[in-house]
């Protein structure tokens, strides 16, 4: 069960519409009944105890209202809204790990591959180590390209933020697993391919802040990255999963043949 919550779920569609991308229609319709859940005007409580203080038990319907109290809960209109919050967070959530989840990356793509190509042009002007102070006897060349690095960066950073509340609030590639290093699950929304799994892992561990480079961990990789979708993601956590089981069952069958080779009575090849 995912851990998001309905903030986690207006957080998402801020980030993503304000980069230009596009929130699927099943998931506007979830997000629309949440909406109609926060709304609701309950009416007037319906339990004995309020029946009573209102002066609305008499003796004409007493009958019927305690045959009604006998066979039904009494529930609290506050405790109707968070149960029916959580499940469409819930409902969101499975939504969010289908197509709707690969439709709303897709809206991302094209600004993540217009940011990714401006800062490998910029970057073959500066270099990852340059400080501001490059730019005193600069070209315009160097200085548009410096300019076009902190913008680039910023929607590279952007579209992450995104990435980041899919994979880490509403898990859509599961959770860590032992034999992920370190970041992989971030990695795959990035590489593109299994292959490139664990270098893009690292690269994208490359400090972002201030005293790094001109577009942080952007500076460097931006030319070989991709943005892919959840299930693209997912297919390449898997190839790199199968990938690792073959890696250790050669190893565990190396670590058998050479024990075998050193019993006694036997000689080592």
């Amino acid at each position: 069960m995912s851990t998001a919550a309905a903030g986690d779920i207006a957080n998402l569609v801020e980030q993503t519409t304000a980069l230009g991308g596009t929130i699927p229609t099943e998931l506007v319709d979830i997000i629309a009944t949440i909406d109609a859940v926060n709304n609701w005007d309950p009416p007037q409580p319906g339990d004995l105890a309020s029946l009573c203080r209102r002066g609305d038990l008499t003796a004409d319907n007493a009958s019927t209202i305690l045959d009604a109290a006998l066979v039904q809960p009494n529930r609290r209109p506050g405790d109707l809204k968070v149960t029916a919050k959580h499940e469409l967070t819930q409902r969101f959530t499975h939504v969010l790990a289908g197509p709707a989840g690969d439709e709303l990356v897709e809206s991302l793509r094209l600004a993540f591959q217009q940011a990714c190509t401006a800062v490998a042009d910029a970057a073959n002007l500066i270099a990852p180590g340059d400080r501001v102070d490059i730019l005193t006897d600069a070209d315009d060349n160097t200085i548009r390209a410096w300019q076009a690095l902190g913008e680039h960066k910023a929607t590279l950073d952007r579209i992450s933020a995104v990435i980041d509340i899919l994979t880490d609030r509403f898990e859509v590639l599961g959770v860590p697993q032992p034999w992920h290093a370190g970041n992989a699950i971030r990695a795959a929304m990035y590489t593109p391919d299994a292959d490139h799994l664990a270098l893009v892992a690292r690269a994208l561990l490359t400090p972002n802040g201030t005293g790094g480079a001109r577009a942080g961990r952007w500076h460097s990789i931006a030319a070989a990255l991709t943005l892919n979708t959840p299930s693209t993601a997912r297919s390449i956590l898997d190839t790199a999963h199968h990938t690792h089981l073959e890696e250790v069952a050669a190893e565990r069958n190396n670590v058998q043949t050479n024990e075998a080779a050193t019993r006694p009575g036997r000689t080592a090849a």
